[in-house]
């Protein structure tokens, strides 16, 4: 990860540098810095549940899956942004020692079509696009009390205002929220070759006391398994929260659903590996 323990400020060319790098690895994510255009808002607006527009969040979370009720919608729509908004993070901090200015007043946000779809992905999809205005900090001492406290800043408003907008329970949804950040620090460090550095900060995050992220049940697992007579290895992160898909007309459980006992998991994930050969 390079030395993170910078000081000053960030160069304008690092952060152009880190932002293209992040938009050709996770290119599913949208970022951008300067003022507002038309459709961004400030997060604390967006995800007001007055004034802010949940109504259309909610309604596109239908298409992953039939017979969605309103909770189950809830769910997978804090697990929706709460993932986007930690590839961002994340990436920024392992690939560059960034720290962004999280507060949901000086992040403006914008729901969208990717202005180049993925000929892979349905023509309908959407995503979240985040717009930095505020300041680019290098990471320095005390570095994961530093990144705990800007995350949950940004996420409080979220999570207030779709319990709100559904009543679907703050603690649930931080579950689902630290599921995202901890399977952001697994997905941004094997991209970036610095997986177990990743794992062990994102064990640092959840498993602070008196944090809403206190995530007890979630962990990281390294599964073994046989493909073409060749032995692989993967880790994955075991989920402390519930997406509540289980509820819809599928009727499934997640691979590494938190409901499921630890032996099915492992099956699950193993026969997964085996399915795909990916190591």
């Amino acid at each position: 990860m390079g030395d993170l323990k910078q000081s000053g400020a960030v160069s304008e060319k690092t952060i152009d540098a880190a932002l293209q790098r992040l938009a050709a690895t996770f290119p599913h994510v949208a970022v951008s810095i300067g003022p507002g255009e038309d459709g961004f808002y400030p997060a604390s607006v967006a995800w007001d549940a007055d004034t802010g527009d949940i109504g259309s969040y909610l309604a596109y979370q239908t298409r992953f899956a039939n017979g969605m009720d309103e909770r189950t919608r809830a769910a997978h729509l804090a697990a929706f942004y709460s993932h986007q908004f930690s590839i961002v993070a994340v990436f920024l901090y392992l690939a560059a020692g960034i720290t962004i200015d999280e507060d949901p007043r000086n992040v403006l946000i914008r729901f969208e079509a990717p202005e180049q779809p993925d000929p892979r992905m349905p023509p309908d999809v959407r995503r979240f696009h985040f717009r930095f205005f505020g300041a680019f900090l290098p990471v320095g001492e005390n570095t994961a009390d530093a990144f705990h406290d800007v995350f949950v800043s940004h996420m409080t408003p979220v999570i207030a205002g779709i319990k709100r907008h559904t009543g679907f329970s703050a603690a649930a949804q931080w579950r689902l929220a630290a599921d995202s950040l901890a399977g952001a620090f697994l997905e941004v460090g094997r991209a970036l070759d610095c997986e177990s550095d990743a794992v062990d900060m994102a064990m640092k995050l959840v498993r602070r006391n008196e944090s809403p992220l206190l995530s007890p049940d979630l962990r990281f697992e390294t599964i073994e398994a046989v493909v073409d007579g060749k032995p692989i290895r993967r880790t994955f992160r075991l989920r402390g929260g519930c997406c509540l898909f289980y509820r819809t007309e599928e009727g499934r459980f997640c691979d590494s659903c938190v409901l499921l006992d630890a032996d099915s998991k492992r099956a699950r994930l193993r026969a997964f590996m085996e399915g795909t050969g990916h190591p």
